[in-house]
């Protein structure tokens, strides 16, 4: 089922490829080998982790509400890889006429390093920052609570004065 989406999904993209000035008729096996290469590096960590409903998709990759692990994912590895994609495309209008230009080599380098990219940003996002903030406030709460119990120990060790014992009564 994923492979078939993926497919799907690579045929959207070749024409979006297209639509954005990609050649149709001159090398439209490299295009859809771009698009291939493009919707398994960016839609296929989508379909493997989300529901399959456009709510869901919708949530996960426009969304700016709070998401889940998965959707955080996914969104990390598709919009990495759209930026870096659309970004590499600078490269072929360029006059140098070196060979990494032509299509639609800036395009695929640019969509793995889109995903390298993703997969250091997915890292720390999705792993590293939530062990840090769990640590802080770990740490925070210990303090916290070892401050309550100082507080207490000094109210249950000061001695008793007049003064006190009259505020009291």
């Amino acid at each position: 089922m994923a492979l078939l989406l993926t497919l799907a999904f690579s045929v959207l993209v070749a024409l979006v490829f297209v639509l954005f000035g990609a050649p149709a008729f001159s090398q439209h096996s490299e295009t859809f080998m771009a698009a291939v290469n493009f919707s398994l590096l960016a839609i296929t960590p989508a379909i493997l982790t989300l529901k399959p409903t456009f709510s869901a998709w919708r949530r996960a990759l426009l969304s700016a509400e709070q998401k889940s692990v998965p959707e955080k994912w996914a969104a990390g590895f598709f919009w990495c890889t759209v930026v870096a994609t659309w970004a590499s495309a600078y490269f072929i209008p360029m006059d140098w006429d070196r060979p990494w230009q032509r299509w639609p080599l800036p395009i695929v380098g640019g969509a793995f390093l889109g995903n390298l990219i993703s997969l250091l940003f997915v890292l720390i996002r999705c792993f590293i920052i939530p062990v840090a903030r769990a640590d802080f406030e770990e740490s925070e709460n210990e303090k916290r609570r070892m401050i309550r119990e100082l507080q207490n120990e000094e109210r249950q060790t000061r001695p008793v004065t007049r003064s006190m014992a009259k505020k009291d009564l």
